[in-house]
């Protein structure tokens, strides 16, 4: 949007309310979509029946057609652009911290730094240790009860499977990306593999 004191979809009132601290969260975009399609399609249909058809299911075997719903436009279309767009732009906000997943899950501990640096929590080396640990996917694999997400209806969810996208839909979202934030190249590369930005 052009009034950088409204917010856009997905970007909470950062500049109306600047004594909150936000803290936004982006994944690379196909890895969303994936990980969204896996998703839905594990709720049983006794489920959808109480939702009216929701969560519709999604038809791996035409991976266009998916793509198509994510990109501007599409059903999902403001879910991950939007939100993405928005957040980058309030980025150097003094009380926003932006992070990416990549970043997170390949090396937690800078991440975990830099969230305790700005909700000003000071972590000694055994808390931090603690922390990191206790984010781990290990940790948490090992605590079904705790961490393991059942969807109604469907006791039996599991983990995410393998992806389906196809290179000709991968090369649709690349040009996608690229005029949808208009060839600002830090920002699609960021929004792919995260690490450092300007």
């Amino acid at each position: 949007q052009d009034d950088p004191n409204q917010s856009s979809y997905g970007v909470l009132p950062v500049r109306e309310r600047p004594n909150v601290k936000y803290v936004a969260m982006v994944r690379n975009g196909l890895e969303v979509v994936r990980s969204w399609n896996s998703f839905v399609n594990k709720h049983r249909d006794e489920l959808r029946n109480l939702w009216g058809g929701f969560p519709a299911r999604v038809l791996e075997d035409n991976p266009e057609e998916v793509i198509q719903d994510w990109l501007p436009g599409g059903i999902q279309g403001r879910a991950w652009f939007e939100y993405v767009a928005g957040w980058w732009k309030v980025r150097h906000d003094p009380n926003v911290l932006l992070l990416h997943y990549s970043d997170m899950t390949a090396n937690p501990r800078p991440g975990i730094v830099k969230l305790a640096a700005f909700v000003g929590v000071d972590l000694t080396p055994t808390e931090m240790d603690d922390v990191e640990r206790k984010c781990s996917k290990e940790y948490m694999s090992a605590r079904p009860e705790f961490f393991r997400y059942l969807q109604p209806l469907n006791p039996t969810f599991g983990n995410g499977e393998e992806g389906w996208v196809n290179l000709g839909a991968m090369e649709v979202w690349a040009q996608t990306e690229r005029e949808y934030f208009q060839d600002q190249d830090d920002l699609v590369e960021w929004a792919r593999a995260g690490g450092t930005f300007s």
